[in-house]
């Protein structure tokens, strides 16, 4: 008889904080969380919508930058620009 590869396998929850960032041990500044909560509200705008050239258009920026933003590349993004661009989305 063979034995099954899980068995004698102790199931384990983790369960997490609900900060993701604390919980991966990486310490993010007030302005980082602040740009994160914008890119997040501006994330769901752009899929509300069809996010082709025409919202890069829309925001006034390009392309990649759009794309930037909704892979959470936050650099290069300033608190004060990120609200404009929720703005310019409603």
């Amino acid at each position: 008889m063979s034995k099954r590869a899980d068995e004698g396998a102790v199931d384990r929850v983790t369960y997490g904080s609900g900060d993701v960032f604390a919980d991966l041990g990486i310490d993010l500044t007030a302005e980082d969380r602040i740009k994160l909560a914008l890119a997040r509200h501006i994330c769901r705008m752009i899929a509300e919508r069809d996010p082709t050239q025409a919202q890069a258009t829309m925001l006034k920026v390009d392309e990649a930058e759009v794309f930037d933003i909704t892979r959470g590349r936050m650099a290069g993004f300033s608190v004060e620009r990120l609200m404009k661009l929720g703005a310019a989305l409603g």
